[in-house]
Order: structure tokens, then C-alpha cells, then sequence
């Protein structure tokens, strides 16, 4: 009993000791890093989930538009199609857009509202007075059509518009 009386004795000495080691110096605001969020849209990344630098992401993100660049048919009989063309080229009047992308009969979005890209596929993030639509512009498995994947969250699609015609006019 003499022992554990001299273990807790120890035990709690200690604690003391260290409950003042802590109150030397007091936290400060100016001890804290403070990191402000400059915009709510999500980091922008490459093929290998890296993120890309803001100055990089306009000449990256150009190339990969450029590629999809056209109107591609998915229902020929009324000319419906997803057209992705440059906002001086098309009539809506987007204030800071570079491209635009539009479905018939659908929503407009442009490159302001992307939220992911790679080599191969753009991903947007529409947000409308009814919630947010994520869509996933992508290349076929044949690279000769696109597919336009529409859902609720970046990473479900519940509609998926494929594309097997490039308008030529």
C-alpha cells in the first residue's frame, strides 16, 4: 500500500508540473494561420487528381475545349444537339466567358463553371433555382463522338446524352 501510496503521490506531482508547463505562454490570434476561402467552386485538377495552378488552368483548359469544339448531334430528327463553341461565336451573352457550352433544350454552361478537367473530359457544376447539376462532358470509346453525362453529384449520372454525329455547318 506504501507503494502505490508514493506511485500516486509521483503521478500527481508530475501532472502538476506539467499543467504548468502549459501555462507558460498563452495562445495568441496571432499564433493561429489564418487561410481565407477565396471561392466556393472546387479545385480545379489534371487527369492524376493533382491540382492545378490557377495560371496554368486557362491554356490547359482551352486545349481540351478546343477539342470538343462543335455541335454534335444526339437526335437528328430535331436537330438536337450539344453545342460547344467560343462565347464570341455564340449568341448567348455570357460577361467573362471564354467557351460555352449549350444542349438543346437544356442548360447553358461555361468555362466558368468547371470544376474538373483532364486531357479527355470537362466537368461542370451548373447551379439553377431548383439545386445544383453536375455534368461530365467526355469522348466516346471510338473518339469520334461525346458523351454528355447529367446527375445530382459530380460522380452519378442519371441521364447520359451520347453524341454520334459532328455537325459540319
Amino acid at each position: 500500500m506504501r507503494k502505490s501510496l508514493v506511485v500516486m503521490v509521483i503521478s500527481l506531482m508530475l501532472a502538476f508540473g506539467c499543467m504548468g508547463c502549459g501555462s507558460e505562454k498563452q495562445l495568441s490570434v496571432n499564433d493561429v494561420e489564418m487561410n481565407p476561402i477565396v471561392e466556393d467552386k472546387p479545385v480545379v485538377v489534371d487527369e492524376n487528381g493533382k491540382a492545378i495552378k490557377s495560371d496554368k488552368i486557362a491554356d490547359d483548359l482551352e486545349t481540351v475545349f478546343e477539342k470538343f469544339e462543335g455541335s454534335w448531334i444526339f437526335d437528328s430528327k430535331r436537330g438536337a444537339a450539344v453545342m460547344i463553341e467560343r462565347a464570341n461565336d455564340t449568341s448567348y451573352i455570357l460577361p467573362g466567358a471564354s467557351w460555352v457550352v449549350s444542349i438543346s433544350g437544356g442548360d447553358v454552361m461555361t468555362d466558368k463553371d468547371v470544376v474538373e478537367y483532364t486531357q479527355n473530359t470537362i466537368s461542370f457544376c451548373k447551379k439553377n433555382d431548383d439545386g445544383e447539376y453536375y455534368y461530365k462532358l467526355s469522348f466516346g470509346d471510338d473518339v469520334k463522338s461525346i458523351e454528355m453525362a447529367c446527375g445530382d453529384t459530380q460522380n452519378s449520372a442519371d441521364s447520359v446524352l451520347i453524341c454520334n454525329e459532328k455537325s459540319e455547318g
